[in-house]
């Protein structure tokens, strides 16, 4: 179809690296939902650790801090402060300080950061069968489901936007240029 080649011509602009890092582009027949492109893709990766990003935010916090706090983790969800009323998903921890449960999109507060470190191992032992839409968020319920614990590592205070509709468009470019991502050309710096 038109719209399948024009996707293909898009990321083969890409490239195969970025900034030295290897890139490989995962296709899918029919959306399977974020969590099952996520799991579609994981026979593509190589590593026992893999990172998850959302493709409609930016988080602008540390990933090597949290792949330290990930260690020996099945999971780890960043979240970052959002005043209240902000879009998010909003997520509740345990006295502990690891995952309780989500509590929503749209309610500010502690969200989500759109940043997952999971084992390799906890992905795999799911209970999805290839083909099946899922959410993004089942991914880290259903270890929750199984009593698995999931970490939270906590940036308060690192730069995140959530560009999930049309409306952030706009807000999104003048965010990037502020936080030095973009220039006021559109080009990466």
């Amino acid at each position: 179809s038109v719209a399948e080649s024009r996707i293909g011509e898009f990321f083969s602009q890409l490239g195969k690296e970025y900034r030295g890092a290897p890139i490989r582009y995962v296709g899918e027949q029919t959306p399977l939902g974020t969590g099952g492109a996520i799991l579609n893709a994981l026979p593509q990766t190589r590593s026992d650790t893999v990172l998850v990003l959302n493709g409609d935010t930016f988080y602008g916090g540390d990933l090597l801090r949290m792949a330290c706090v990930h260690v020996g983790a099945l999971a780890t969800v960043c979240v970052v402060h959002l005043p209240l009323g902000h879009r998010g998903v909003a997520v509740e921890r345990t006295a502990h300080g690891t995952l309780a449960q989500f509590l929503g999109e749209g309610k500010g507060g502690v969200v989500c950061a759109g940043a997952t470190l999971f084992r390799r191992e906890a992905l795999l032992t799911l209970p999805w069968r290839a083909g099946e839409v899922v959410g993004g968020e089942w991914l880290v319920e259903a270890l929750l489901a199984y009593q698995k614990e999931v970490r939270v590592y906590d940036q308060p205070h690192a730069a995140f936007l959530d560009i999930g509709v049309p409306d952030d468009y706009f807000f999104a470019r003048a965010f990037l240029e502020n936080q030095g991502i973009i220039s006021k050309s559109g080009e990466m710096l």
